[in-house]
């Protein structure tokens, strides 16, 4: 018994499904393998903190968690101390900064471990003191005793990010199983495969496109979601970080789906031409009898 060939709305319908479901994969794969790999993740979490505005965004914060009870000195000493800070994390004496901010990040990112990010403070101390001008020595050293230990607070929104990565890696199997399912049809279940494959070919890369364009709506609104500005500076260049993956990892997709498309839009006219060949190519002669 012979099955009924797909129409022409049902192959569309699942151009649509495959692409989701592709995109779908996609999404999930970059989490698992990027933002949840505490290898990879980490060391996009450290070079994005050592970026020129994230560092400034973080010696701002420490700056104003440790003088934040003394608004004078804060007026006096703050641009100062936030330019020494800032070039002592890009320091290699400044892993004690750089590295609790981002095991606290990947464990959020990762895990959902909210925490405090607790700064010590005492490698920094001894760097900036031989560095301050002479005029402000004097009162550095008498509040350094006073000083609380900075403490930065990472934005509880930040905490989405997990819930929205578990969920992509969860179900990411069952999105490639749908895909390749779905291809499967398309190909075999089809009134013509060539058709399939240009309208899934456009489709893939259609969508593909669409979320590359839409990453930056996505910036806008987490950083809408986040009230400290410096939190914000950082967070920026981490997504940007993340982001650049992303998006790399999805011009593979938009590149395959270019690929199919062509592959779809020449069968026709390659099998022509072969089959015209066959056609002009002279038959054997037959064997000449003797005489």
């Amino acid at each position: 018994m012979t099955t009924k060939p797909l129409s022409q709305t049902a192959m569309y319908l699942l151009s649509v499904l495959f692409v989701v479901s592709v995109l779908f994969l996609n999404v999930g794969i970059w989490f698992q393998n990027t933002v949840f790999d505490e290898t990879r993740s980490t060391g996009l979490i450290v070079a994005s903190l050592q970026e020129e505005s994230s560092r400034d965004a973080i010696a701002a914060e420490i700056t104003a968690k440790s003088l934040g009870q003394w608004p004078r000195i804060e007026n006096m000493l703050g641009d100062t101390l936030e330019a020494k800070i800032s070039d002592f994390i890009a320091s290699p004496l400044g892993q004690p900064i750089i590295k609790p901010i981002a095991d606290s990040l990947y464990k959020q990112f990762a895990t959902n471990q909210t925490s405090l990010i607790n700064i010590d403070t005492r490698p920094l101390v001894q760097y900036l003191i031989p560095k301050m001008p002479d005029s402000i020595t004097g009162l550095f050293d008498r509040i350094i005793p006073e000083l609380p230990a900075p403490v930065i607070e990472l934005d509880a929104k930040m905490a989405q990010f997990y819930e929205w990565g578990s969920f992509f890696s969860r179900y990411a199997p069952i999105a490639l199983v749908v895909a390749v399912f779905v291809f499967a049809l398309l190909l075999f279940k089809s009134q013509d495969w060539r058709k399939s494959l240009q309208v899934v070919g456009v489709a893939l890369a259609l969508g593909t496109t669409i979320v590359i364009l839409l990453l930056d709506k996505v910036q806008a609104g987490l950083s809408a979601a986040i009230t400290n500005p410096n939190i914000k500076v950082i967070a920026g260049n981490l997504y940007t970080a993340y982001a650049d993956i992303f998006e790399k990892q999805s011009l593979v997709l938009l590149v395959a789906g270019l690929i199919l498309a062509l592959i779809g839009t020449l069968a026709r006219p390659v099998e022509a031409f072969i089959a015209s060949h066959r056609k002009q190519s002279p038959e054997e002669t037959p064997t000449p009898t003797e005489q």
